[in-house]
């Protein structure tokens, strides 16, 4: 049996330690079983969940498409309407 090259042997731990970090990453990301999701949204937030920038998520809002929670200057959108807004939307 042919021996791995140092090169070789240094490049694979090297991917090792990458993929491990990439998971690492990705679980932190994820919500934990006892962490929920907040239901009230940023437009900012609302516009990563469906794909849109903020401004066109603020866009949305003013031509009420989607309805929004306004308290004072604070204006958040319900989860819930999101998702109701894309399932009217799908083709």
């Amino acid at each position: 049996m042919a021996e791995i090259s140092p090169a070789i042997a240094a490049l694979a731990a090297q991917l090792i330690q990458q993929i491990a970090t990439t998971l690492q990453n990705e679980q932190a990301q994820r919500p934990s079983p006892g962490r929920l999701e907040p239901r009230l949204l940023t437009a900012e937030q609302a516009g990563d969940y469906i794909g849109r920038s903020e401004q066109a998520v603020r866009h949305l809002i003013f031509q009420r498409d989607i309805p929004a929670v306004r308290k004072g200057r604070c204006v958040r959108i319900d989860r819930k309407d999101l998702d109701r807004w894309i399932e009217n939307n799908k083709c």
